[in-house]
């Protein structure tokens, strides 16, 4: 999942409005084929309190020190902590951002403002989801049942949210994407968060 939203970081004096941050599921740089200058794919991700940066964004708030490590403070209110720096996105890439902080800092933030697990939330359909296909021939049985999860667990939502289902439930559009470096697609959900 990859969910899309800007921030206010500060270091020392410096405070900015960043508006290019994603929000990204913990095998996001092992799964997808951005390139990390600094760090290791499959813990920079993990931990509420981590931060990715680009290595644009880096140079930007510590100059040419190693940001590894150093802390930036979110929103006013999170301290995170530089757990790598990632090649700047090329200028044909889908998802692009100049900063990633990882899906546990958004669930901790849910369940500390709004007592809300986002993994018990399949109405909105605001993340864009990828999944990864063992066999790509089989990518109308996957839309179908991702369709078939979907709209089991986004049931009890929709009825208390008073929303009729039929109404609101679209199936899940033939758009994808494949990574020209591996064997993965992007699913386009209009409706609901999966995985």
């Amino acid at each position: 999942r990859v969910f899309n939203e800007g921030f206010k970081l500060k270091v020392g004096d410096k405070l900015i409005v960043e508006n290019n941050g994603i929000i990204a599921d913990s095998n996001f740089f092992r799964f997808l084929s951005f390139t990390l200058l600094q760090g290791n794919a499959g813990d920079v991700l993990l931990g509420p309190d981590k931060i990715v940066l680009t290595e644009t964004l880096a140079k930007r708030y510590f100059g040419n020190e190693n940001p590894n490590g150093r802390t930036m403070l979110i929103d006013g209110e999170f301290t995170m902590k530089v757990s790598g720096v990632a090649a700047d996105c090329p200028v044909n890439s889908q998802i692009r951002f100049d900063l990633v902080l990882p899906v546990g800092f958004l669930k901790k933030r849910a369940i500390d403002r709004w007592q809300y697990n986002l993994d018990d939330g399949w109405v909105g359909g605001w993340p864009l989801t990828y999944v990864q296909l063992k066999n790509p021939a089989q990518r109308e049985e996957v839309e179908h049942q991702i369709n078939q999860v979907v709209g089991k667990h986004a049931e009890k939502e929709w009825k208390h949210e008073h929303k009729h289902r039929d109404k609101h439930r679209r199936k899940v559009e033939r758009h994808y994407y494949r990574d020209a470096h591996r064997n993965h697609y992007h699913v386009d959900l209009t409706e609901g968060s999966m995985f």
